[in-house]
Formats: C-alpha cells, sequence, structure tokens
C-alpha cells in the first residue's frame, strides 16, 4: 500500500513537470497563423456592428502594413469572435496595441487551452466505450489515454507550439463518434455535421463510417446531403470573396493565393503511371478504402467497436501519407492511435513503441522541411523578448535546426537526407502499426507481449521525446539572443 500511494505521488509529480513545460512551450510560441486568426475573430466585431458580416470576407485586415484574407469557413471566425470579445473591448476603450501586447497575445493563444479540456471530456466518453472492465479500470483507462494524448509529440507540436484550431473539429469529431459507437445515428450526423464548416477534415471518417454501415445508396446520398448543409448555408450566407491590396500593404504568406476553401494544395498528390496516364496514389487509396467500406458486410462476430477506430484511424493515415501535408494535420491522427492502443491491452507495448517512433520520426521531418514552423522566429512575441538581451529581433534573422546542422555538415543535400530517412521511419513504423492492428487481420499474426510494469519506462521516455521535439524554437531562440549562434 505504502509503494502503491509512493508510485501515485511520484506519478502527480511528473504530471505537473510535464503540463508546466507544456505551459511553458505554449506561451512562448507563437506561429503566424495564430496572429493572423486572432486578427480576423477581433474585426468580427467592427464588421458586424457596421452591418456588413454579408461581406465578411471581402473586408479589409491589416495589422501594420501586413494584409490578410480570411481562409476558414465563418463558423470559425464566430468561435474566435466569441473568444475575443474582450480584447476587441479592450482596444475600444484603452487603445492598447492588442496584436503586440503578451498579455492579449497570451488571452488569444488561451483559447485553444479551452477547447483542448472540451477535447479531453468528449475523448474521455469514447474511450469509456472503446475498453471493457470494471468502473475502476475505465477511469484508469480514460485516465491513460487522455494523458497519452497530452504527451503525444504531435499534439505538443500542433497545440503548444503551432498554435492550430483542430482541436476544435476534433472535439465535434469525438462527440459524433460516441454518438456513433451508441448507435444514434441522428446525433451521429448532427455532430458531424457541426464539424464539417469548422475544417473538412471531419468528413474524411464520417464517410467511411455511413459507407459501413448504410448500403442503400439513396439513404447514404440523404447522409451526406445531411452532413455538409451547415456548409452550404455559410457559402450562400456569407459567400467568399478577397479584398484588394492596400496600397503600400503586402499580403502575408498564407494570403497570397486564392482563399477559396478547396482540398488540393500543390504537391498535394503523389503519382505513378498507370495505362497511358497519371495515377495519383491518394485518389487511389481513397477509393479503394471507400469501395472496401461499402463493400464489406459485418458478421456477427466482428468486433463493431475496433473496426470503427481502424477505420477512422485508416482515414488519415491515407490522407497524411499518401497526400502533401502541414505539419499541424497531424493530431488528427493521435486520438485513433490512442484509443487502437487502449482497445487491444495485448499489444499495448509494441504499438506505444511504434507509435513514439513514427510519431517522433514524422515531426523530426517536418522540423527539417517546415523551417519556418518551427524557427527562432516564432518565440519573438512571446515574454521572452523580456527576459534576454536586448536588441533580439531587430534584425529580422531566423535560425532554424537545418540551417545550423548545415553548419556543421556542408552536404547541400543533408536537408532531404534528414527528412527522408526521418519519413521512412515513420513510414515503415505505421506499416506495421496498421497491419498488426488491423481487425481483418490481427488473428494472423503471433507477437512479442510484455506486461505493463515492464514498459511503464515508455512513458515518461514519450513526453520526453515530445518535450524536446517541441522546444527546439525556444532553444533557438535563446542561443541566438545570448550570440551562441
Amino acid at each position: 500500500m505504502a509503494e502503491r500511494k509512493e508510485n501515485n505521488i511520484r506519478q502527480r509529480v511528473l504530471l505537473l513537470l510535464y503540463a508546466g513545460f507544456f505551459l511553458l512551450l505554449f506561451y512562448s510560441c507563437y506561429y503566424a497563423d495564430f496572429y493572423e486568426t486572432g486578427l480576423e475573430g477581433v474585426r468580427f466585431w467592427d464588421i458586424l456592428f457596421e452591418g456588413k458580416i454579408h461581406h465578411f470576407y471581402s473586408q479589409v485586415f491589416l495589422i501594420g502594413n501586413m494584409q490578410y484574407v480570411p481562409l476558414y469557413d465563418f463558423p470559425m471566425y464566430i468561435i474566435f469572435a466569441l473568444w475575443n470579445f474582450p480584447l476587441w473591448v479592450v482596444e475600444k476603450c484603452t487603445g492598447i496595441d492588442i496584436y503586440h501586447s503578451v498579455l492579449c497575445l497570451m488571452w488569444m493563444k488561451s483559447m485553444l487551452l479551452f477547447w483542448l479540456l472540451l477535447f479531453q471530456k468528449a475523448f474521455g466518453g469514447v474511450i469509456e466505450l472503446v475498453v471493457d472492465g470494471s468502473r475502476n479500470r475505465l477511469s484508469e483507462m480514460r485516465n491513460r489515454g487522455e494523458m497519452l494524448f497530452l504527451t503525444s509529440t504531435f499534439t505538443v507540436t500542433g497545440i503548444a507550439v503551432l498554435g492550430q484550431y483542430d482541436i476544435i473539429t476534433m472535439t465535434f469529431m469525438m462527440l459524433g463518434l460516441k454518438a456513433y459507437l451508441q448507435g444514434d445515428k441522428k446525433w451521429f450526423t448532427i455532430w458531424f455535421a457541426l464539424a464539417a464548416p469548422l475544417k473538412y477534415f471531419s468528413l474524411l471518417i464520417y464517410a467511411p463510417l455511413v459507407l459501413m454501415d448504410e448500403k442503400r445508396i439513396r439513404r447514404i446520398l440523404v447522409q451526406a446531403f445531411s452532413v455538409i448543409l451547415p456548409m452550404v448555408f455559410f457559402w450562400i450566407a456569407v459567400p467568399y470573396g478577397r479584398a484588394e491590396l492596400v496600397p503600400g500593404c503586402t499580403f502575408s504568406g498564407s494570403s497570397e493565393g486564392t482563399n477559396v476553401a478547396k482540398p488540393i494544395y500543390d504537391a498535394l498528390f503523389v503519382h505513378g503511371s498507370v495505362a497511358f496516364g497519371t495515377l495519383f496514389i491518394y485518389i487511389f487509396a481513397e477509393m479503394a478504402f471507400l469501395i472496401f467500406c461499402y463493400a464489406y458486410q459485418r458478421r456477427k462476430e466482428d468486433d463493431r467497436t475496433r473496426i470503427t477506430i481502424y477505420l477512422c484511424l485508416m482515414a488519415y493515415v491515407i490522407q497524411f501519407t499518401a497526400a502533401y501535408s502541414h505539419p499541424y494535420w497531424l493530431i488528427l491522427m493521435s486520438p485513433f492511435m490512442i484509443l487502437v492502443i487502449l482497445a487491444d491491452p495485448e499489444k499495448s507495448y509494441l504499438n506505444l513503441m511504434a507509435e513514439t517512433l513514427m510519431t517522433a520520426a514524422m515531426v523530426g521531418a517536418q522540423i527539417m522541411y517546415f523551417e519556418w514552423c518551427f524557427c527562432s522566429n516564432i518565440v519573438e512575441l512571446s515574454f521572452w523578448k523580456y527576459l534576454l538581451p536586448k536588441g533580439i529581433g531587430e534584425s529580422g534573422e531566423w535560425r532554424s535546426l537545418s540551417a545550423f546542422l548545415s553548419l556543421r555538415i556542408s552536404d547541400p543535400r543533408l536537408q532531404e537526407y534528414v527528412t527522408g530517412a526521418c519519413l521512412s521511419i515513420y513510414a515503415a513504423g505505421l506499416l506495421f502499426f496498421v497491419l498488426w492492428n488491423c481487425p481483418f487481420l490481427s488473428h494472423k499474426w503471433s507477437l512479442v507481449t510484455r506486461q505493463e510494469r515492464d514498459y511503464k519506462w515508455l512513458y515518461p521516455v514519450r513526453a520526453v521525446i515530445s518535450l524536446g521535439l517541441g522546444s527546439i524554437p525556444l532553444v533557438l531562440y535563446v542561443a541566438r539572443a545570448f550570440g551562441i549562434w
């Protein structure tokens, strides 16, 4: 009993330390997208009170001489506006430059913590439907699942470092998934209809789940129309537009292209050849996946829950392996990998090893390739500018890990090699993860197993790796401040 109590105290201390470091990173890093959405959330109220909300997308959004263009669907800006209303009041009443006030910027980004708490609550509800056991075991597994999500490398980089808003969509997705597992088709559709206008990625798991359950074409079409109805409504009510460039200003990097929401980006598809034309690997894989979901007829002995979780995972595996992806999108995979791990305790050891390896490898590749996302520059708006030597940031220069390594290894192909090596490790780990967890094939595998006490060391190691990779922009910033590099 005394040993168990001591272990509980140790775990709580470690969790508090992790939470403290997570928050330190969270309030140290301000990636450009957050700055832009903060502006649009505050300007929302000016546009509303001016009676121009119908023309929201054609309004001018400026910070200094930098002009921004709204890129999300309108419901996302309603969420930004509600959270940032206090900042609009502060700006109007005091004249404070809220876009360069550390406290105001901290408030803007804190919205993600609010949604992270909501997500954890919804995610915990799904976990309780996925695992079996007594009430105490359900509580234990729920806590473990929530902890695994918080310590995921994708969570640290996606939320703490890059401050992206996929967690909002994911919250509604988890509520929809919970309704699906409970057999409530009405709320399953409603929650996904709310998720879809926030970010379209939710539709990638809605489609296969509908096709797995429903084989009548007419009903499939009705469910498809129902889920996109809110999207269509807002497209009509607040149509897309684009303001002209203000003289003397420049568009931000994310605003240079068209702002019409579309799923196809430059270099989206990896391709090969077929017959007399091009084979787009992503379209091929996605169509094969959807055809399988429709064609497969569930058997009585099938584990519906495990199949559901696996299909959700595969939807994002295809999206983020066969197609181009921005670094923060990968957080969408994380809850489903964790659910797969929790659903099969016998494979927990191998699954945790594979998940830790492949997520760390993917983030390593992202840090090398997407230099502007993980550079010292994203720390410059934070409180660190008051704690470190003055003058930092005035030159406009930024440092990346890729540039640091290139000073020590004089090979122009270094970035390509390291990125490729990390992506290869990710692909290998992911390949085996999806194979040995496939509910249609898993009975064919004879795999090594471990008792949990033999791999408890993985939990802190996993957390340290996540924080270590996430802290690279801060380390680069500090090194630059003191002239170390």
